[in-house]
């Protein structure tokens, strides 16, 4: 891949305001801090993951009308492995392999850099005047999804499209991740109170088991 852009996820939506002038942008900005806060909004309440995900994605799909597919990995409970947990595609028709560099994902899960890339073979191909449409060049955007001061994992897009995304959509997919971050966080959570309280169920009712099992009284023995 070739990395045209990044950003430290660590740092927020906007970390260059302050040479901001041209109200053009400070329109943009307002624009995709709204977007942010109605992702924000439909996401926060679900606190069941397998329902999260995909929502997530279908959000990301309504934002990004030029992605064509997009994931979610998450790090397994050892937080040794990424593993694929949710997966949407535009088309139906697009079966095609989805993969990730490694460089990308060493970017995104070790600095907690956003990236922003493409196909690197891309300007070979351009150079020599051959077809982008035949190679399947993709572009690609990737997020952290940081919750805390944990890496819980990634988010990522892409499109058959050259150029389909630029550094205002890296720093929106940024604050979007960010949301979906505490979103996660908060199912974990939810998820983890359940399963502490359905073990505080089965202990109590082992309790009262136990407790069948033993005499009402103590028993008199002769002798």
């Amino acid at each position: 891949p070739k990395i045209l852009n990044t950003l430290d996820a660590r740092k927020g939506l906007f970390q260059d305001t302050a040479a901001v002038t041209d109200p053009a942008e400070v329109q943009r900005m307002a624009d995709r801090l709204r977007t942010v806060y109605a992702v924000s909004e439909a996401i926060s309440n679900i606190l069941d993951i397998d329902e999260l995900l995909p929502e997530i994605l279908n959000r990301l799909f309504e934002v990004f009308p030029g992605a064509e597919r997009a994931f979610v990995m998450l790090v397994d409970e050892k937080g040794e492995n990424l593993i694929p947990k949710a997966v949407k595609r535009r088309h139906t028709r697009d079966n095609e392999e989805i993969t990730v560099s490694r460089t990308i994902l060493n970017e995104v899960m070790t600095r907690r850099h956003a990236v922003l890339s493409r196909d690197a073979m891309a300007d070979a191909r351009f150079l020599s005047g051959q077809s982008v449409a035949n190679f399947g060049i993709r572009s690609m955007m990737c997020a952290p999804l940081i919750w805390r001061q944990d890496t819980l994992g990634i988010v990522y897009l892409d499109s058959r499209t050259f150029g389909a995304f630029g550094k205002p959509d890296l720093e929106l997919l940024t604050g979007i991740a960010g949301q979906a971050a505490v979103a996660l966080g908060n199912a974990r959570l939810h998820g983890e109170l359940l399963k502490r309280n359905r073990l505080e169920q089965d202990l109590a009712l082992a309790e009262r088991i136990q407790q069948s099992f033993l005499p009402r009284r103590i028993p008199q023995i002769p002798g």
